[in-house]
């Protein structure tokens, strides 16, 4: 998740900070990938955005969570307030990471929380120290998940003297990736431990896969 020490007195921040220029939250730092796997991922800011601007949703408090009702479906959202250095704090109130650091101060990142100013509704825009223990929300993400697994089957079948593998890839892979479906021939590069499947779809565009599932053609 988010890097830093355990103090917020005293954060060194190792990562997504003003040298690598990183300001979102890449699958190898994800707390949701990391305990759920494919597909599995924190909310973009912009979908809080989007979620949180809708005219298709209704938000209401039950208890000790807010229940979001949109596209009828519900979305039940705990309080459990965060952790900083001195313990928990506002637990009654809703905290949740976003993948964002701000653009004010890369030791911050962007979140999503309910305000009592607001009848306690969810809202976006404000942050806290990348040092503090907010709860996420996960959200799954069939994209991904597919090409993932996509990415799994071609380096499988991948030995010490491969450069290209053919596999067999579904219609929806197919879909997500401007190809046919059918046989396609992908070249395997490792770099850092980790594969990077490439290919040329129908568009004699480059397409490039790792092995989160993310690509040039994904898009949260």
């Amino acid at each position: 998740m988010w890097d830093g020490s355990s103090d917020p007195r005293y954060p060194q921040f190792y990562k997504y900070n003003d040298n690598d220029k990183l300001t979102e939250l890449e699958s190898i730092d994800d707390a949701a990938n990391s305990a759920w796997g494919d597909g599995w991922r924190i909310p973009a800011n912009e979908e809080f955005h989007s979620l949180i601007m809708s005219t298709n949703k209704t938000m209401d408090w039950d208890k000790l969570q807010l229940k979001l009702t949109y596209n009828n479906k519900i979305i039940l959202i705990p309080t459990g307030g965060y952790i900083d250095n001195t313990g928990r704090v506002d637990s009654e109130i809703i905290y949740l990471w976003t993948d964002r650091i701000t653009n004010i101060d890369s030791s911050s990142a962007l979140m999503a929380n309910s305000n009592a100013d607001n009848n306690n509704l969810l809202q976006i825009g404000n942050y806290k120290s990348r040092c503090y223990r907010l709860n996420i929300r996960p959200v799954f993400d069939d994209k991904m998940y597919c090409l993932a697994q996509l990415h799994h089957r071609v380096v499988n079948d991948v030995t010490t003297s491969t450069t290209t593998v053919t596999v067999e890839i579904t219609q929806k892979e197919a879909e997500y990736l401007r190809l046919n479906p059918g046989e396609v021939t992908f070249s395997v590069e490792k770099i850092d431990s980790k594969y990077i499947i490439q290919t040329t779809n129908l568009y004699s565009e480059q397409v490039i896969i790792n092995s989160y599932g993310e690509s040039n053609f994904w898009n949260k």
